[in-house]
């Protein structure tokens, strides 16, 4: 079997007290599924230098903040993994290692500029609505994990 690793960033939204809590970035990309910000090394680039440039690159952002946890010293990661068949009918194990990224509060949400190459459109979801938009159930296990991480946080309001 194959394998594949790529690197993205989930990023994330904090509202203003009386409009929610947080809202997650979502894009479809030009397969047509919903997912979050993600894509593969350049030769020599760091995971999580790969991971910043996909999100620039397909989303136009590059304020905010990086979720670290209460004595820990490196930012939070997460991963998804699973198979999929490749044109040629090859079998792939595909990683794919996502930082959490905390955006500046701000509503309503910022318009982006995305990257036509590779991104349809995308959406700001509430956490019901991302766990509804997005397409595979492995993004959506991945989305609960982050959203696991981030309700205790929210209620200390140290974010």
């Amino acid at each position: 079997m194959l394998t594949d690793a790529a690197y993205g960033v989930i990023p994330v939204l904090p509202l203003p007290p009386a409009q929610g809590s947080h809202l997650y970035l979502l894009i479809q990309h030009q397969k047509g599924h919903w997912a979050f910000p993600k894509g593969h090394k350049d030769e020599g680039e760091s995971d999580l230098a790969a991971a910043q440039r996909e999100l620039r690159e397909e989303t136009g952002l590059t304020d905010y903040q990086l979720l670290t946890l209460p004595g820990q010293p490196d930012p939070l990661t997460l991963q998804e993994a699973y198979t999929f068949t490749d044109p040629e009918g090859n079998a792939v194990a595909k990683t794919v290692t996502y930082y959490v990224a905390l955006l500046p509060p701000q509503f309503p949400p910022p318009q982006l500029q995305v990257q036509p190459e590779e991104v349809t459109t995308y959406r700001w979801c509430s956490y019901p609505e991302a766990l509804e938009q997005i397409s595979f159930e492995e993004s959506r296990q991945l989305l609960r994990r982050c959203q696991a991480y981030l309700e205790p946080l929210w209620k200390l309001e140290s974010i």
